[in-house]
């Protein structure tokens, strides 16, 4: 915290800090309303990982609970003003398979195409929220979403999808070397596959996996309604 901050209310101290951050990187309000939402969390769960004895439920906090909601209101309205990118193709997310060398990032990038997933999203998804069932056949992936754009507006939600037992195998290795609780992905595994994406040269960018693969559903014919 900032020194000029120290003796203010954790709620507004909070809010201004993310109000700094968003001039300084220039974030639009969609990443204002995910960061506030990523705060609000980790205070929560302070006793799971420090020392701490209590949570602390800054959403109680009047000031923080406005600015929350008001986040999230801006970001909805703006989001159809941001820059929109084009939809992955099936083809180009079939040459991006076999151009991302890193294993993590190259499940990342699947797992994402498979969940029409946020790739931010997906990149803060520990390991406990991440589920194999089925059979070896025919293995699904179910996906708890507690941090990210999609959980700060909707709170927790999870997604599935049948996957191939290529793609189950290295989910199941990855969550026995991370360890129970611990992030599945790096960031330097989404910067990998956005860098991929950016590199065909076209209008794309992370958001086009999830754009491209709703699309690639709604051409197969999925309803209208499991795709929303």
């Amino acid at each position: 915290m900032p020194a000029d901050l120290c003796n203010t209310p954790l709620g507004p101290a909070i809010i201004e800090l993310v109000l700094r951050y968003k001039a300084a990187r220039k974030w639009r309000w969609t990443t204002t309303a995910s960061a506030l939402s990523t705060v609000a969390a980790a205070l929560e769960n302070l006793p799971l990982y420090t020392n701490a004895v209590e949570a602390v439920k800054i959403r109680s906090d009047p000031f923080f609970a406005a600015a929350a909601k008001r986040a999230q209101h801006l970001a909805r309205v703006t989001l159809k003003t941001a820059h929109q990118s084009d939809p992955l193709s099936e083809a180009d997310f079939d040459f991006l398979r076999s151009r991302v060398k890193s294993p993590s990032a190259n499940v990342l990038l699947q797992l994402a195409w498979a969940l029409t997933a946020r790739g931010g999203d997906l990149r803060q998804v520990p390991s406990d929220d991440v589920k194999i069932t089925g059979t070896q056949e025919r293995p699904m992936v179910t996906v708890t979403y507690r941090r990210g754009k999609g959980a700060a507006f909707w709170g927790p939600f999870s997604c599935a999808a049948i996957v191939s037992s290529s793609l189950a195998g290295d989910i199941a290795a990855m969550i026995r070397h991370v360890g129970y609780g611990k992030s599945l992905f790096a960031p330097c595994d989404q910067a990998a596959v956005a860098e991929a994406v950016r590199s065909l040269g076209k209008n794309l960018s992370l958001r086009s996996i999830r754009k491209g693969a709703l699309t690639h559903l709604a051409a197969r014919g999925i309803a209208d309604d499991t795709l929303m």
